[in-house]
């Protein structure tokens, strides 16, 4: 009798499969005509799709739309960040937006007066905010006020940048930037140096 409990619960798992696949229906479609589209689902609550420059958000429940954006407001097309599921950062011809996703909101929108986003190479999400780099150059914004925190004249290795590897690191409130000219430790809230030392890297170096 043991032997053959395995098969039994098999048999009955197989035909509980078979009957829930007969009885699913779909609760709603969505139709979108737009081949340039993606979809992302949010919160464990929401659907979220982007179509071209546009944003939709849906309940995922009953799939009735919760805001929708045709075009986001100045949106350059260039950047756009979804920070934690909470609201998503994107670019515009003057510098940076926030939209908080719940509510379909712009929180803020600011100028950029270090930095074009022509110009950003990359990015990092650090503890106290947002940070680019682009132009020999790193910024910090502060998502949560839409404030521009402090700039910073540094150059990125350029050995390491062409080998793909990472070149700032952060931990316990600091930033160590891999250099051009050697490393320099940063304040992340500050962006003042604590301290600074020249020399190459090897080419040969491995990340940890």
């Amino acid at each position: 009798m043991l032997k053959r409990t395995p098969i039994v619960v098999c048999f009955l798992l197989l035909t509980f499969a078979a009957a829930m696949a007969q009885e699913a229906k779909p609760l709603y479609e969505f139709d979108f005509k737009e081949k340039e589209s993606s979809i992302e689902i949010l919160q464990d609550r929401y659907v979220w799709f982007r179509v071209k420059d546009g944003y939709h958000l849906f309940d995922a429940l009953s799939g009735e739309a919760v805001w929708a954006h045709k075009e986001l407001p100045e949106f350059d097309g260039r950047f756009t960040l979804n920070w934690e599921e909470d609201f998503l950062l994107y670019s515009t011809k003057a510098g940076l937006s926030r939209l908080d996703i719940s509510t379909g909101n712009i929180a803020w929108s600011v100028e950029l007066s270090s930095m074009k986003f022509k110009d950003v190479a990359d990015y990092w999400e650090t503890d106290a905010g947002v940070l680019f780099y682009g132009g020999k150059k790193l910024v910090l914004v502060d998502v949560e006020q839409g404030t521009e925190v402090w700039s910073v004249d540094i150059e990125a290795n350029g050995d390491l940048v062409k080998a793909g590897k990472s070149w700032i690191v952060e931990a316990d409130g600091r930033l160590l930037v891999l250099a051009e000219q050697g490393p320099v430790l940063l304040d992340v809230g500050s962006g003042q140096t604590v301290w600074s030392a020249t020399g190459k890297f090897s080419k040969k170096t491995e990340e940890a």
